[in-house]
């Protein structure tokens, strides 16, 4: 078998592995940290995890609406000028 073959069919099996084993693929919610470092600060905070799983999502989801904001307003300064 070539090289070449032999490292596509690695890929395609590491691929296929990480496919299968989704649990292991897992990646928490990048705004977690944010969460517990408000927890830690003394921040009233509930200590159920599906109360910090939620506060973790709004946290990312405010920051999402205010980078789209940002960016429209960057765009639309930025614009060419329409030609008429």
């Amino acid at each position: 078998m070539p090289a070449s073959a032999e490292y596509l069919a690695l890929l395609a099996e590491l691929d296929r592995r990480q496919r299968a084993n989704q649990l292991a693929a897992y990646k928490p919610y990048l705004t977690l940290p944010v969460v517990q470092y408000a927890r830690a600060t003394g921040l009233p905070l509930a200590s159920d995890e599906t109360t910090t799983l939620a506060a973790a999502f709004l946290i990312g989801v405010c920051a999402m609406w205010i980078s789209d904001i940002l960016f429209e307003v960057i765009v639309r300064k930025f614009r060419p000028a329409a030609e008429e």
